[in-house]
């Protein structure tokens, strides 16, 4: 019992010296563009915050219908090229009434996937675009 309690001991200084090395960042946004569809019918200014820790994301903004979304999921990112990083964001989002491009389970709670590009500015500050569905949001993202 005493070698098990060792074992989970170790186990947690692991996890929390690798969650110290992960980089947080915060993404403010206010502004997107439908590339599909007609504009005049959307919103097109889609504050949004979203924030990440390591490949953990979470971010909250007012979709394209004027309703309250929320999403989570995990961040996978590419390798920094030059200032320009790739992303992938994979998760659940709420606040659709299951829209063609969303795998939704009947309830509130779609799957997406929606590719990023970054470009670091300075090493803290970079310009940050996301495509989700047909619509193209741009902010800042800050990393510390």
């Amino acid at each position: 019992m005493k070698l098990l309690a060792y074992m989970v001991v170790i186990l947690a200084t692991l996890l929390l010296i690798e969650a110290a090395k992960a980089d947080v960042r915060l993404t403010m946004g206010g502004g997107v563009y439908h590339i599909a569809r007609d504009r005049d019918q959307y919103n097109e200014a889609n504050y949004f915050w979203g924030a990440s820790y390591g490949p953990v994301f979470g971010a909250t903004f007012v979709n394209s219908h004027g309703d309250r979304s929320n999403t989570g999921g995990i961040v996978l990112r590419s390798d920094d090229r030059a200032g320009i990083e790739g992303s992938f964001y994979v998760g659940g989002v709420t606040g659709y009434d299951e829209p063609d491009w969303l795998q939704c389970a009947g309830v509130d709670l779609c799957l997406f996937v929606a590719p990023s590009v970054s470009w670091w500015v300075r090493d803290d500050v970079a310009l940050t675009g996301v495509l989700f569905g047909d619509a193209a949001m741009y902010g800042i993202t800050v990393k510390w």
